[in-house]
């Protein structure tokens, strides 16, 4: 069932791209408005907030449902997603965008040195599982 509502909702956020992607194509990118391009930025937040809502829901209820003592593993793994954005978050300086005229807000340079050290974190995070996922599969191969 969680499939098979999970497709639905994939299917459903393609086509709403498709639609978004032919109206830009259509409408034009280069004009000098730019309403084309914030429509489809605007869209892209609103399916990316829809995607990550769903796929919460649905794995709350489907979890609540089938197994309901792994609604404590996904607790501890939303209590350790917090702490890493708390803490992503204190070593965001904040600084200054160089090669620019146009400076953004305080708020969000300091929004945007979160994302960037929650991208490096988990960089270095999968770069560190592929290795030791190499040796362990070589200690236990031989």
């Amino acid at each position: 069932m969680y499939a098979k509502v999970t497709k639905i909702i994939e299917v459903v956020l393609i086509a709403i791209g498709v639609i978004l992607a032919i109206f830009g194509m259509t409408y034009g990118f280069e004009t000098g408005n730019g309403l084309a391009t914030d429509i489809l930025l605007y869209c892209a937040y609103a399916l990316a907030v829809f995607a990550i809502a769903a796929v919460i829901g649905l794995g709350l209820y489907f979890n609540a449902k089938q197994n309901p003592r792994s609604l404590i593993k996904l607790g501890i793994g939303t209590v350790a997603a917090a702490v890493i954005v708390g803490i992503a978050y204190l070593l965001a300086p904040g600084t200054e965008s160089m090669g620019t005229t146009i400076q953004a807000t305080p708020g969000e340079l300091k929004i945007t040195d979160t994302i960037l050290n929650i991208t490096y974190f988990f960089c270095g995070a999968a770069v560190l599982s592929i290795i030791v996922g190499v040796i362990v599969n070589a200690v236990r191969n031989k």
